[in-house]
């Protein structure tokens, strides 16, 4: 770890010996420190005032904070700002002595408790993890899903659900018939159920379809599993590129949150309103030559995109060939200037197609 989007900060001269060190192993990270110490230590930014007059500004471009202060300290400069823990940044507070690395908010899901582990290690000091989960060797599914890049549409009711399982109750997963390799993880505790066990406490249900607002004791989680093939003309914005998405989806009845990767036409690759559509939505790219997308039969060849192109079709191919096999869920959705397909794959890029 480089430092990169965390900020350091401290009031007192023992709190800032350790955001020193901190600073020394992460040289990206900001320092910020009162005004006389900043002044010794290079590359310290001062303190304009107090800590409580630079936090709003931290609290919502940082990804982490890392206080030289005491817990109460810290809870009661932080208390203003907290909303929940899908928004508020990782927060670690360091006693003065730097014996003691305690994750306060955002633990597993924002990464303070990952975090504090960190600053643990550096400066040789006890990381404090509370989070129950974790006490009892439960493995947090709102961290895990982050980290497998699913998406859940209503956080709020994760909380309880890991209440549920920390209580030995049954929680099942269900699922859209196409995602069954979608829902089984090893080490996440839960897996596609089959057995009648009621009462269930919760349901982890995985969609890629839009679907009514889930139930109280329901967690709507969406894979990455979607696979949006794109054809457009020359000089496409990303805004046309966007509303034709949504307008397709709207269409097909699918969720824009189950959306993992983008396919198109590899002259495709510079076009800069398709790229930054994908950047923005944090999605995968695929690009594919003439050749291969013409492998792919289409029921409607267009003269007008070959001679453009070289291929007969784009969106279609190159949705089912990044599909890997997987179905079309929406064959054409066509605007002046962008064409879509949606397909879905069967399973994670990293899942073998032998897998369970």
């Amino acid at each position: 770890m480089t430092g990169e989007g965390v900020a350091l900060l401290a009031v007192t001269r023992r709190g800032a010996a350790q955001m020193v060190r901190l600073r020394a192993a992460w040289p990206q990270a900001e320092l910020w420190l009162p005004a006389p110490r900043a002044r010794e230590v290079p590359g310290a930014m001062a303190l304009d005032g107090t800590v409580q007059n630079l936090l709003p500004q931290l609290w919502t471009s940082r990804r982490g904070l890392v206080m030289g202060l005491a817990v109460g300290a810290a809870v009661r400069l932080i208390a203003p700002y907290l909303q929940d823990k899908t928004r508020d940044p990782a927060v670690v507070t360091v006693d003065e002595t730097g014996r003691y690395a305690v994750a306060l908010v955002s633990a597993h899901l924002g990464g303070a408790n990952a975090l504090a582990r960190l600053v643990a290690e550096i400066l040789g000091a006890d990381a404090v993890i509370t989070t129950a989960s974790e006490g009892v060797g439960l493995e947090p599914l709102d961290s895990r899903l982050a980290e497998l890049g699913y998406r859940i549409d209503n956080p709020q009711a994760m909380a309880a659900l890991m209440t549920a399982r920390l209580d030995g109750q049954w929680v099942r997963t269900t699922c859209d018939p196409e995602l069954v390799k979608w829902a089984i993880w090893d080490g996440t505790g839960f897996a596609a159920q089959n057995a009648p066990v009621p009462p269930w406490a919760y349901t982890i249900r995985l969609s890629v379809r839009q679907r009514p607002s889930p139930g109280a004791r329901e967690v709507l989680v969406r894979p990455p599993a979607l696979v949006v093939g794109i054809g457009c003309v020359r000089g496409v914005r990303a805004e046309e590129i966007a509303s034709a998405v949504q307008e397709a989806f709207q269409f097909a009845g699918l969720s824009v949150e189950a959306v993992g990767t983008v396919a198109t036409i590899d002259i495709k690759r510079e076009e800069a309103g398709l790229l930054q559509w994908a950047r923005s939505n944090g999605l995968g790219l695929r690009f594919f030559g003439a050749e291969a997308l013409n492998r792919v039969a289409v029921p409607d060849p267009s003269d007008t995109v070959h001679q453009a192109t070289g291929a007969w079709a784009v969106s279609r191919p190159a949705a089912m060939l990044a599909a890997a096999g997987g179905p079309l869920l929406l064959d054409k959705w066509k605007t002046a200037k962008v064409t879509v397909s949606v397909a879905v794959k069967l399973r994670p890029d990293d899942l073998p197609a032998t897998g369970t």
